[in-house]
């Protein structure tokens, strides 16, 4: 996560908006009336609109002036969904911020207020296409308040990034249960007699095979194995998957990873350029998905 950046004068950009050039127009041509008719009350209203415009800018600046930003990388998705970026805004003024917009290229923007001496915080939603890493670069701060008349903007540069995983393919095939058919192989076997190690707890294990001890002197959860027979380990291997394209034989082992930790199988991967070793739970999961991604 980025540190806060505080948002100067110097980094602000002013722009005048549609409704600014009609409303400068409009004064324009009242102005040209005044003179040419010698209108003292042209004149006075002609003045006061500009004055308004005039104070208008100076508050458009000030809607920005002073604000800290921060961002926070969004956690690992899939392809095809979208990716969430945290953007926090802190206020350390005494006075309101309105109409604060955060847009990420020409998706529509997200509007927020923040209260005096307080921070806000809003999820940008960024759909991803391709697998790897993905960083949005730079985000759009900007505010027409308060009359719409000028538009400051801050152009919140950022690299922060997320991993994005390889699409699971929907194909169910019967690759991962021939495996591990044969004498259970990598299945955890419980509840027989000789203790085989230690594992991460996964939802719905017994709460008797819980190892005390060792979560007493740590924050781990670890889960006491038992069985009769040695483990045999479970690889999800590149070479067996059927001769296609890259991202097609990636969506197979995509699948076949989910559904090996979804089994609480101990599996490994084998790519052509990384081998990571058999282990299961999240942690072993994001690892080998993340390898995928990379590839």
């Amino acid at each position: 996560m980025l540190a806060s950046q505080s948002l100067s004068f110097r980094q602000l950009k002013l722009h005048i908006t549609k409704a600014g050039v009609l409303f400068l127009l409009i004064v324009g041509v009242m102005l040209f009336g005044a003179v040419n008719y010698r209108n003292n009350l042209g004149h006075l209203f002609s003045f006061l609109l500009i004055s308004l415009g005039l104070l208008s800018m100076i508050h458009a600046y000030r809607n920005l002036l002073k604000l800290s930003i921060r961002i926070e990388p969004a956690e690992a998705v899939f392809v095809g969904h979208p990716a969430y970026f945290k953007v926090h805004i802190d206020n350390p003024q005494n006075r309101a911020y309105y109409a604060i917009n955060i847009q990420w290229q020409q998706q529509k923007p997200y509007s927020l207020d923040i209260p005096p001496q307080q921070s806000n915080a809003i999820d940008i939603a960024i759909m991803t296409k391709t697998r790897g890493k993905f960083q949005p670069k730079e985000f759009l701060i900007s505010s027409i308040y308060p009359l719409g008349f000028f538009q400051v903007e801050y152009r919140y540069k950022t690299d922060v990034t997320v991993i994005v995983y390889p699409k699971a393919s929907k194909d169910s095939t019967t690759h991962l249960a021939s495996q591990a058919s044969q004498s259970d192989q990598g299945k955890l076997q419980e509840g027989m007699d000789d203790f085989m190690g230690l594992r991460n707890y996964h939802p719905g294990d017994p709460l008797k095979y819980i190892h005390w001890k060792a979560l007493a002197s740590s924050d781990n959860v670890l889960i006491k194995q038992f069985g009769g027979h040695q483990i045999q380990q479970l690889w999800i291997d590149w070479d067996q998957t059927p001769p296609t394209d890259t991202e097609t034989r990636l969506s197979y082992l995509c699948r076949w990873l989910l559904d090996a930790d979804q089994e609480q199988y101990q599996y490994g991967l084998r790519l052509p350029n990384k081998v990571i070793h058999p282990d299961s739970g999240e942690h072993h999961l994001h690892r080998c998905l993340q390898a995928l991604a990379l590839f």
